[in-house]
């Protein structure tokens, strides 16, 4: 395999033929032995940073690398590794030893510039090709291709000598029981894989340029360079500009890239992040990664965090259930009845809302809305997505505000969206909305006194009376393929289409939704308030026992 150990190096007892040790190695093309039988060199390759023992070698650009390896005849413990190579593949393909004990390698790479240790490096020049002649610039890139052209013949041969400490440590100690090095480095300098190295110098040879030697956080470990998280990417331990596509090597003859997964630094400088309007279909590789979202999050992550009733306290987001009591406005606390979504798998893009409140951000969809304070006095629901820097955020006390100091975009796996009895939430310290804006912009309706919130939670009232009157039914909802529950999906794609139809056609509509909202309004503040309630059922017996007697009496005269 490619990422394990899959080659034994053993020795035979020369007259029994039976072993007397084995040593675990990766992919061998040759052995020679020393000149004095003391030792036995291996020459191979490796791909991603494989061990030998104690002994990590580096990644060079997560393809192909050469090895020497030096064991002990003896035992067959390794006495010291050596890697070389460059961005693009380097295969050793046979080696032979001198008398004086010098190894001599031949092989074919793609690499323009190569590695072999020490300090030595050498570049391929080819006929007919461009060539940049600053050796450790531009053409060394991962992103400017410095594959030759061809497969390329090498002949290396590499000097045997004594060991000797490399230039940059003033000097070194054995810890462990003299199996540890504890080098003491020179200011100014890193020692990386036995590789001296200067400040700044960047790990261009290994393909990873947005890796840079830089002692005031290690000297002895690649720190990220200023542009990881802003114009590049570091994934998966190789180095992407800024609008790269994921790609996926099928085989030697197939070779494909993403629609929708792209290194976006801002967005996430670690890992791919996904384009507006796609979702990950499953595990599939390209070409097959992508699917067409129906619809964009509408919802929180699940870091977020809220505080529920019992002796948990604060928790995720994604912790919570269905009939946990959670905090909302007023310093009050309402019960979860349902889930407009939820979905674990869902890979999302967020606003990432930093306040001067609290420490821990909102992520939050674009389309969900927030209470904020208008001049001052007035408060409105509004899309996250309108959300400004300065703008004045509600908090769980609606006397207070936190005031926006940034926001950015984030991507996060999952999505959560509870609905509480109240219609609102406190997360992360910030009171929220359980729904979204079907708005791009604004909250109202096209009837001045009609917002997105009051049309959203009064469509919810039939379910949740439902849920006050048999809690179980509510329990166990299910959702559909996006993650929507079924209580709201076709609503919500129902909603979606009518906003989208022109004028007239949008008005109409939601006066017809308002006029009907307006009925299921009062019908649920009768049912919930026991004095309206009573209220209602005496009148509605006052009613009937007027009725009653009226038709009595008419009976009466008639006869």
């Amino acid at each position: 395999g490619a990422d394990i150990v899959d080659a034994c190096v053993i020795k035979y007892h020369k007259y029994t033929g039976l072993p007397i040790w084995g040593s675990d190695i990766h992919p061998v093309a040759s052995i020679v032995p020393s000149s004095d039988g003391q030792s036995v060199m291996a020459v191979g390759f490796y791909y991603n940073s494989n061990s030998f023992d104690s002994v990590k070698l580096p990644s060079y650009n997560g393809i192909e690398a050469a090895y020497n390896a030096k064991l002990n005849a003896e035992t067959g413990k390794g006495e010291y590794v050596m890697h070389s190579g460059g961005v693009g593949k380097t295969r050793p393909y046979d080696a032979v030893g001198s008398p004086n004990g010098d190894i001599y390698i031949v092989g074919y790479t793609q690499s323009s510039v190569l590695n072999w240790g020490g300090t030595l490096q050498t570049k391929i020049i080819e006929e007919g090709v461009d060539q940049n002649d600053d050796a450790g610039t531009a053409f060394q890139f991962g992103k400017v291709s410095s594959d030759t052209k061809e497969y390329q013949f090498f002949a290396v041969k590499l000097a045997s000598g004594e060991s000797a400490m490399p230039s940059c440590v003033e000097s070194c100690s054995l810890v462990e029981g003299g199996m540890i090095a504890d080098p003491v480095i020179k200011d100014g300098h890193c020692l990386i894989d036995n590789i001296c190295y200067i400040e700044d110098s960047t790990a261009e040879i290994f393909g990873r340029p947005c890796l840079v030697c830089r002692t005031s956080e290690s000297q002895t470990e690649w720190s990220y360079s200023d542009d990881v998280g802003q114009e590049r990417c570091f994934i998966n331990n190789v180095c992407y500009d800024k609008g790269d596509f994921y790609n996926y090597r099928k085989s030697r003859r197939e070779n494909y890239d993403s629609d929708c997964q792209i290194c976006d630094p801002p967005m996430d400088g670690f890992d791919w992040s996904l384009k507006l309007g796609f979702a990950l279909n499953g595990t599939a590789e390209p070409p097959n990664d992508c699917k067409i979202a129906r619809f964009e999050g509408v919802c929180f992550s699940g870091r977020n965090k809220v505080e529920v009733e019992d002796s948990r306290g604060t928790i995720r987001m994604d912790s919570l259930q269905i009939g946990d009591s959670v905090r909302v406005g007023d310093g009050k606390f309402a019960k979860i009845y349902s889930f407009g979504h939820r979905d674990t798998d869902a890979v999302v893009n967020y606003l990432q809302i930093e306040t001067d409140k609290f420490k821990n951000p909102l992520e939050i969809s674009h389309s969900h809305m927030l209470f904020v304070l208008r001049d001052g006095t007035v408060t409105e629901s509004v899309p996250a997505s309108t959300i400004k820097i300065g703008d004045m955020i509600l908090t769980e006390n609606s006397n207070t505000v936190a005031k926006v100091r940034n926001i950015k975009n984030v991507q996060r796996r999952g999505a959560y969206a509870p609905f509480t009895t109240s219609g609102d939430i406190i997360v992360n310290g910030l009171l929220a909305s359980n729904y979204v804006s079907l708005m791009d912009e604004e909250t109202t309706t096209g009837i001045p006194i009609v917002s997105m919130q009051w049309i959203a939670h009064t469509f919810k009232a039939p379910h949740r009376m439902l849920c006050s009157l048999n809690f179980a039914i509510c329990e166990n909802e299910s959702y559909d393929n996006n993650g929507l529950s079924t209580w709201i999906a076709a609503p919500f794609h129902s909603g979606q289409w009518l906003v989208k139809q022109n004028t007239v056609l949008k008005f109409l509509g939601m006066t017809a939704l308002v006029s009907v909202l307006l009925f299921v309004s009062m019908i649920e503040t009768i049912v919930f308030s026991p004095v309206l309630l009573l209220s209602a059922i005496i009148a509605f017996g006052l009613l009937f026992i007027n009725k009653f007697n009226h038709q009595k009496m008419n009976s009466k005269n008639i006869a």
